[in-house]
């Protein structure tokens, strides 16, 4: 079972874990309200940022916003995790 497991949480759960960290480690250095962060992501329009129309293609940083915020890793990841939790002892 553990095996499996980690099969799955290879590639986009690993990566957006590390995602994770690097935002929570960025917003902490840099003191940045969160819900800031994700109003603003929510708000860009043709890859310029909502706040000071600079262009965002090429940013790390938005690049990481993006992943971080990504649904697909997030939900992906809740899924590896509720299935683990449900089938502890199965297998």
């Amino acid at each position: 079972m553990d095996n499996f497991i980690d099969m799955l949480k290879t590639n986009n759960y690993n990566l957006g874990t590390q995602v994770d960290k690097d935002i929570k480690d960025y917003i902490e250095e840099k003191g940045i309200n969160e819900n800031w962060i994700a109003t603003g992501f929510n708000k860009v329009v043709d890859n310029k940022c909502p706040f000071c129309n600079q262009n965002l293609y090429g940013s790390e940083i938005f690049d990481l916003y993006k992943l971080f915020y990504d649904k697909n890793i997030n939900e992906y990841k809740r899924l590896i995790d509720s299935f683990q939790k449900n089938n502890k002892g199965i297998f």
